[in-house]
């Protein structure tokens, strides 16, 4: 069987960050000689790192990254909620901050713990400061992007307890970026009051949808977004490999 012809996505924010090329590819029904063509191509445009997401249910793909020893470091999973007519009202206790507000250490702890089931701090070659640079970046450039996204917490200034990112996505949709509660303020229903927040920040920006990308091991999160009525639209397996 002839394979099909699979091409690398060079990623240019993530080759900035990291400081050398990383490039994405979407398996399909790859055979394990596909990684042959695809190292000469990675070679060939100086990448050292590619992500390779695969369907769960494309097992010839699957059992090609279990040749090359590569390891499945995420389960991506896309929840999606319909934003109805019904008004929803965050209630009292959630801040919308501005572009000038400042980045208190307890809201950087807090996008730290957000990708607490994050591919970027499992991978042990992705050392633990630069998993933290992402992640602050991540929250800056949210916070500062006042006409397309938002960022609401709980808890008095430098003394936050949870965290929300929202931004206006291509389409009309509004998408979840980060979602913590620290782990002293869990189980108060600080969760369930961020994301009727976020509800209802979408419903102001008359986004058709909610959507967000999380981790399928990231158990709590899921459950989360269940109860909120969000549904499982899809799950990619998502695995690094090192040049």
């Amino acid at each position: 069987m002839k394979n099909r012809e699979l091409n690398l996505e060079l990623l240019p924010w993530d080759s900035t960050f990291f400081g050398f090329g990383v490039a994405k590819v979407v398996l399909a029904e790859a055979a394990e000689s596909s990684f042959h063509q695809l190292r000469a191509k990675a070679t060939a445009q100086g990448i050292r790192l590619v992500y390779c997401y695969v369907d769960p249910t494309d097992a010839l793909s699957k059992n090609a990254v279990q040749q090359q020893s590569l390891p499945l470091l995420d389960r991506k999973a896309t929840w999606i909620k319909r934003i109805d007519e019904q008004e929803f009202n965050a209630g009292e206790g959630v801040r919308v901050l501005a572009g000038n507000d400042a980045v208190t250490a307890s809201l950087l702890e807090l996008a730290w713990q957000s990708g607490a089931y994050s591919r970027f701090l499992l991978d042990p070659k992705i050392p633990y400061p630069v998993f933290q640079r992402l992640y602050e970046i991540w929250l800056h450039n949210t916070l500062q992007n006042n006409q397309a996204g938002v960022v609401l917490t709980t808890g008095a200034v430098g003394q936050e307890t949870g965290l929300i990112t929202l931004e206006q996505l291509e389409g009309g949709a509004a998408g979840i970026g980060l979602l913590a509660v620290d782990t002293k303020s869990r189980r108060r229903g600080l969760g369930q009051q961020l994301i009727r927040a976020a509800i209802q920040q979408a419903q102001q920006w008359q986004a058709p949808e909610l959507r967000v990308v999380t981790q399928l091991d990231n158990i709590p999160a899921c459950s989360l977004y269940e109860r909120a009525g969000f549904l499982l639209q899809q799950v990619r397996l998502v695995y690094h490999w090192w040049l």
